[in-house]
This record gives structure tokens, sequence and C-alpha cells, in this order.
């Protein structure tokens, strides 16, 4: 039994689609942040979780589009939509799926590159996230959105209670 490998992806931003731009997608890391915790009568350290890690999406371009770049001035923490669309495929029977993260965030970093004579430059972008929804085949796996303190974990919302309680 092989695994289904992403054979292929696509970045969209703000609805417009880079096929054939984008060369390179790093997606955003999931990082509990925690604390250790040891007191009296406890035989060891166990870690506290005290919520999530700051979310990035970095990737990379063969080209510099004025229209990416000018994002870089949008206002909002989530004024920015991203949208990957990944295949992942079988090499056993050629089954696959469908792999989807939504995005909204903001243009932290744009770094040039480097140009010389005879070879391809890239453009590196960096994004800090607010929200983030991945989904398989249409089944929400993160549902993550910081600023409405939401945070949905194969359909269980981690938070519920505490936005109850905050009479959120």
């Amino acid at each position: 039994m092989l695994p289904k490998i992403i054979k292929d992806a696509i970045l969209t931003v703000e609805g417009r689609g880079y096929a054939g731009i984008i060369d390179n997608i790093e997606w955003p890391k999931i990082t509990r942040k925690t604390d250790e915790y040891r007191a009296g009568g406890m035989f060891g350290t166990v870690d506290i979780d005290l919520g999530q890690e700051k979310m990035e999406l970095t990737f990379e371009a063969s080209e510099q589009t004025a229209e990416m770049i000018a994002l870089y001035g949008t206002c909002g923490l989530a004024g920015v939509k991203f949208r990957i669309n990944a295949s992942a495929e079988s090499e056993m029977d050629c089954s696959g799926h469908g792999i989807e993260a939504v995005m909204t965030g903001r243009l932290k970093e744009i770094d040039l590159g480097t140009s010389k004579p005879g070879e391809l430059q890239k453009t590196k972008y960096t994004a800090s996230l607010a929200t983030f929804k991945y989904s398989i085949d249409g089944r929400v796996l993160f549902d993550i959105d910081y600023p409405n303190n939401i945070c949905i974990i194969n359909g269980t919302d981690m938070l519920e209670k505490r936005r109850a309680n905050l009479k959120m």
C-alpha cells in the first residue's frame, strides 16, 4: 500500500489563480502554544495548552506581479484571501482526493530575491494568517478563526464553552 501523495497544487490569491507562476508553497503549520507545568504531588511535567501559535503561509513565484505586490498595502489582519487547491493521488489504484485550504491574512513580507543572468529569480511572499480552513474531499478538519475565537477540529468546537463563558 502506498500513500496518496500531493501531485499538484495551485494557489489563488484574492480570486486570481497563479498556475504556472507559483513554484513553491509552504503550507501553514498548526502548532499548539504550550508551557511546561509541574506542581507538588505530580510525578512529572505536562504541557499546558495555552492556545495556538501564529500561522503563516509562505510561497515563491517566478514572476513579480503588480497585483500580488500591491496586496502588501491591504488593510486589516484578514484583508487578503488565499486558497490552495491540491490533488493527492495513489500510485496503486489511481484513486485520489482533493485538498483545499482557505485562509485570510495579510502579506507581512515580500522578498524580491536576487537577479542573476541565466538564472530564475524567485520572489518570496510570507503572509501572517488570521483564519485557516482545511478540508479533504469536502470534510472540514480544521476551521480556525483567531479574531472570532473559533477553533473547530474535525467537527468539534473546541472553544464553544469558552465563548459561552465569555458571553461572546
